[in-house]
């Protein structure tokens, strides 16, 4: 679990360790990642492991996969939950801007896909399930560089799917979920957002 110590990240990490799974969370702030990994293990009995990492530098991605796969042994599911970058209309957004929200959004899931697939590939299973935006689906006006990263989020999506195979996509991360492969899941609560 990437981005874990709040939020959906978090809620996605205990409801994992609550099914049982091994469980590594990290996040940027290790004071906060510490607290959410007790939260979890005295929340489901589990151990859960907490390694810091700030996945807008590229330095911290190998260690964390090293760490996961010297604890674990393998990675079977990776789930991916940045934050939001800036919110800036399309005329008002700069280059920084742009280049943090790709940093944020875009670089951590291809990195990370990078490292994992081989060995989900080797091994006949994986999911890597990257928690999105509306935004990715129906743009927000004032929010040009988050709705065009998280469209673009979920095109990549799409493409490692369509390269990994059936094998590739919670109960997404389960094999109850074998037949959602390169989807976009909307999950608003079944609220219909008017244009």
């Amino acid at each position: 679990m990437i981005g874990a110590s709040r939020g959906l990240g978090y809620a996605c990490a205990a409801e994992l360790s609550r099914e049982g799974a091994q469980v590594m969370i990290s996040a940027r702030d290790p004071a906060r990642l510490t607290l959410a990994a007790g939260q979890i293990s005295r929340g489901t009995g589990e151990h859960v492991l907490a390694t810091p990492a700030d996945l807008t530098n590229e330095a911290d991605v190998a260690p964390l996969v090293i760490a996961a796969a010297a604890a674990f042994d393998h990675v079977d599911v990776l789930v991916l939950s940045t934050g939001h970058p800036q919110r800036s209309s399309f005329s008002q957004a700069d280059d920084e801007q742009w280049q943090s929200g790709v940093d944020l959004v875009l670089r951590p899931a291809i990195r990370l896909a990078r490292a994992l697939l081989p060995g989900m590939r080797s091994r006949g299973y994986g999911r890597l399930i990257f928690i999105g935006s509306i935004y990715g689906v129906e743009p927000e006006p004032g929010s040009a560089v988050q709705s065009t990263l998280r469209a673009g989020l979920n095109a990549l999506s799409k493409s490692i799917a369509g390269e990994a195979g059936a094998a590739f996509v919670a109960f997404l991360a389960s094999p109850r979920g074998e037949f959602f492969n390169g989807t976009s899941i909307v999950m608003d609560g079944g609220a219909v957002r008017r244009c």
